[in-house]
């Protein structure tokens, strides 16, 4: 039996470019488990310190100060993010340099307008939301925070235009730990909500300065290449027309952290809204671990392919995509869905053991959102920012409805619902439109496969977690005992391949070494080697030519 080497592989042949993203994909995920797990922790002592009032005072600017900064970004950020690569795709070298002035000039005009105009009106504002001018200093600090955090999240989307994922990590990173740092620095100094608002200043300003010098040097580089493609100049009419639609998205997106929370406490309680809430931030574990470095990747990745080959590669490598993604999302959602009591005590404890349901049910929502961030990314890399803006609004609105006409009814489940119903409604009208523009053909036969095999995971996990109480000290041995029958189910099914495996290893340090080692095994006779091809579904003689 002759397998297929990596290059002939569906996915492979599309070049290094989805390599570099799948890579980027990988430690984006390890940074934002990271950064997600700092936040958590410094949560858990910034409520311990400051008092209830201040606590109210920290939502309530953090509220308007990050409205205010995703209009004030417009979602240049996200244009950055498709133009550069398209550009840099399609050889038009001059584009490039233009499309970095055109968002630079916007962002900084934006940032220091209002970041000044939130400063001078402070104590206005403060009497509006407090009722008192007394914290207007808060606001002045928070104003500060604005002008520099439009500017770094534009410098992020220059950093993820230029493809370099691996400083977009380290800068999110190590902001994050400054930030942190100086927070609990001040919070011990007895500053109170101030102190946290002041470091927050130092997140954009480390983001910046760890930023620049790449952007720099990025530049410079391309300058050295003469473009190839005489195509029109990018002009700031074509670039508004992309990215206002994703400020709306993204203001969207705010919208839909909140209101079905918002739904709850109009029809239950407060107590109902610290349990819902619980779960709620739970579940954004994983869409902030693994879908937000999934689209963060894939959005230039499609964009640069766009540029050079055109929309028909595109959406022939979605159609690969989406199918690693399945294949990983999948048993991840299901995975948490039955460990959502673990979850909930490690994040909050016994006395929110009845979040534990409410997770259970979103996770079975989550499930599906793999696919549509594939499928969004595709759209905004075709430029195809109103579908995206529209569908996602469209989506909210029918999760609104449901939670009101089911919360009455049973209560906190039907949130959760509501919000799972966002999810299918959001994956069928993702679908809808990239077939539309893409002729996107996904591979349902193995995605299938794929939900099956999670299914049975889930179906042997679950027994084994309940008979040890879901104790968190076992929780080592339920990733690997889920991991196990995962892996089986998939070779039973006849999922795998030596493909897969080549895949994974090039994304992994070492990975080369662990495949030629994987290769060794198989060329031989023994115990091992029959199991390995048992389990890629390889019936006999080995042999391979390897590339990398």
């Amino acid at each position: 039996m002759v397998v297929k080497t990596y290059g002939e592989n569906q996915l492979m042949t599309e070049d290094s470019t989805l390599l570099r993203a799948a890579r980027g994909t990988g430690i984006l995920m390890f940074e934002s488990t990271i950064t997600t797990l700092i936040g958590g922790f410094f949560f858990v002592f910034m409520a311990r310190v400051i008092t209830h009032e201040e606590m109210g005072i920290y939502g309530a600017v953090m509220l308007v100060s990050s409205i205010v900064g995703i209009v004030g970004r417009l979602g240049l950020e996200t244009a950055a993010s498709r133009f550069i690569p398209y550009f840099y795709g399609n050889r038009d070298y001059s584009n490039v340099f233009q499309t970095f002035k055109h968002i630079l000039m916007i962002s900084l005009i934006l940032a220091l307008g209002l970041g000044l105009f939130f400063f001078f009106i402070s104590d206005i504002l403060s009497n509006i939301l407090f009722g008192t001018p007394q914290y207007f200093y808060i606001l002045q600090i928070a104003s500060v925070t604005i002008l520099l955090s439009i500017i770094a999240t534009i410098f992020l989307g220059f950093i993820q235009g230029l493809r370099n994922f691996t400083i977009l990590a380290v800068a999110k990173l190590l902001s994050q730990i400054v930030r942190i740092s100086f927070s609990v620095w001040l919070l011990l100094l007895g500053l109170g909500v101030a102190a946290i608002f002041l470091g927050y200043i130092f997140f954009p300003l480390v983001t910046i300065l760890i930023a620049l010098p790449f952007i720099v040097k990025g530049l410079l580089r391309i300058r050295r290449f003469n473009s190839l493609n005489n195509s029109p100049p990018l002009t700031l009419k074509s670039l508004l027309v992309f990215s206002l639609p994703m400020m709306g998205y993204f203001l969207a997106n705010s919208v839909s952290n909140s209101i079905d929370s918002f739904v709850v406490l109009a029809f239950l309680d407060v107590k109902a809204l610290g349990i819902y809430t619980v779960a709620i931030t739970a579940s954004t574990f994983v869409t902030a671990i693994f879908a937000t470095p999934i689209l963060a990747t894939l959005i230039p990745s499609l964009s640069e392919i766009d540029g050079r080959t055109g929309a028909a590669k595109v959406s022939s490598t979605l159609t690969a995509i989406c199918r690693y993604i399945a294949l990983f999302f999948l048993p991840i959602a299901l995975g948490l869905a039955v460990l959502s009591p673990t979850a909930i005590y490690v994040l909050a404890g016994k006395a929110y053991s009845e979040a534990a349901m409410l997770l259970t049910i979103l996770c079975l929502g989550i499930a599906t959102y793999g696919i549509s961030v594939a499928l969004i990314s595709a759209l905004i890399a075709l430029g195809k920012t109103v579908k995206v803006m529209l569908i996602f609004t469209f989506s909210i609105i029918v999760e609104f409805f449901v939670s009101i006409g089911l919360i009455p009814v049973l209560g906190m489940p039907g949130a959760a619902l509501g919000r799972s119903v966002m999810y299918g409604v959001m994956l069928f009208l993702f679908y809808r439109a990239s077939s539309e523009v893409l002729a996107a053909s996904l591979d349902w036969k193995t995605m299938g496969k794929g939900l099956f095999s999670s299914l049975i995971m889930a179906s042997a996990l679950y027994p084994v977690a309940l008979f040890t109480d879901f104790h968190i000290i076992f929780l080592p041995f339920y990733l690997i005992f889920a991991l196990i029958i995962y892996i089986l189910a998939l070779s039973v099914m006849k999922v795998l391949n030596l493909q897969d495996v080549q895949f994974i290893c090039k994304l992994i340090p070492g990975g080369k070494y662990m495949f030629s080692k994987i290769e060794a095994a198989l060329k031989g006779s023994g115990i091992a080697s029959k199991i390995i091809r048992k389990i890629l579904n390889m019936d006999s003689a080995y042999s391979v030519k390897t590339s990398d």
